[in-house]
């Protein structure tokens, strides 16, 4: 299932955010010489541009000017929608762990979304955060919706209780794995270390803790038939599996990634991923930087 809506967001607040730091080891502190937020500014709308150019529908949300939200290009956090888990067409709201993230759940902004997609069934989950508990959106998780599988790396902002409580309204199975990480620390989102296309599945096999968690992984990818395009670690740190398949308007499919990931691939993995799409790259340089996060994280799917 590919959709050929996304919605991305145009920011008036951008930083490196100091509360997402000490999880995401992607993300830099160091001081950005010039207006930081008005080149991420240009990064967005050269990406929305060039997207819509190729036909995609990309439905564009600004920040609210009173609301400080540094990571607000980075929707796809905090909601998902669904037409594969019940009759209705179904949107879900997430728990964060930052506080200042849990404001882009901006109430009129929810309201948009809901009556723009037409949402019959709204299930919100944010009220975990109050337990700490916390499950961030198709960041934590990745979807195979033709098969209803979710593979998730467990980390501060992938729990399990949120998963199952998550499964048991959605009906998928989790696939659930632990992370290392040279920092020592474990990777924040399963969406920068995995990435699921029809017909392939990039994945870094030397980031997994251990190796029969591996082995799961790779026997469900293969079993529901997918070819795996296997990225190392110093791809990764790239946003190499920070990739994301869509449809286009004429009804060929095409990779979102960034140019910054684009370089890092080899010849051989451009040909395996382009078994399912073309490679679209989109400039946010500035953003992986010093927002820790890339293409994919822009882009919140609208089924």
């Amino acid at each position: 299932m590919l959709t050929n809506k996304i919605l991305m967001v145009s920011p008036l607040h951008f930083r490196s955010n100091e509360e997402t730091a000490s999880s995401n080891t992607f993300q830099s502190s160091e001081t950005y010489e010039g207006d930081l937020l008005r080149t991420v500014q240009k990064e967005t709308k050269l990406s929305h541009e060039l997207l819509h150019y190729i036909g995609v529908e990309v439905v564009v949300v600004q920040d609210a000017k009173d609301i400080i939200t540094p990571d607000s290009i980075f929707p796809n956090n905090w909601f998902s929608t669904h037409t594969e888990i019940s009759e209705k067409r179904t949107i879900i709201f997430y728990p964060m762990m930052a506080k200042n993230r849990r404001l882009e759940r901006r109430d009129e902004l929810k309201k948009f979304l809901i009556e723009q997609g037409n949402y019959e069934e709204v299930i919100d989950l944010s009220s975990y955060e109050e337990q700490g508990l916390y499950l961030e959106g198709t960041g934590s998780l990745i979807l195979d919706r033709k098969n209803k599988i979710a593979y998730a790396a467990l980390s501060e902002r992938t729990n399990m209780e949120v998963i199952k409580e998550w499964e048991k309204i959605t009906g998928y199975k989790t696939i659930t794995f632990s992370t290392k990480h040279p920092s020592g620390v474990a990777i924040y989102h399963s969406n920068v270390l995995m990435s699921m296309g029809v017909s392939t599945a990039v994945i870094c096999p030397d980031i997994f803790a251990n190796e029969e968690e591996r082995s799961l992984v790779c026997s469900s990818l293969h079993t529901t038939g997918k070819e795996i395009v296997e990225i190392s670690l110093e791809q990764l740190e790239n946003f190499a599996a920070n990739i994301l398949l869509v449809q286009t308007s004429k009804g060929s499919a095409i990779w979102i990634c960034s140019a910054r990931a684009f370089g890092t691939l080899t010849d051989d993995q451009k040909q395996q991923l382009r078994k399912d799409g073309e490679l679209q790259m989109i400039p946010v340089s500035t953003i992986e930087t010093f927002g820790g996060g890339s293409a994919r994280c822009m882009v919140a799917e609208l089924f």
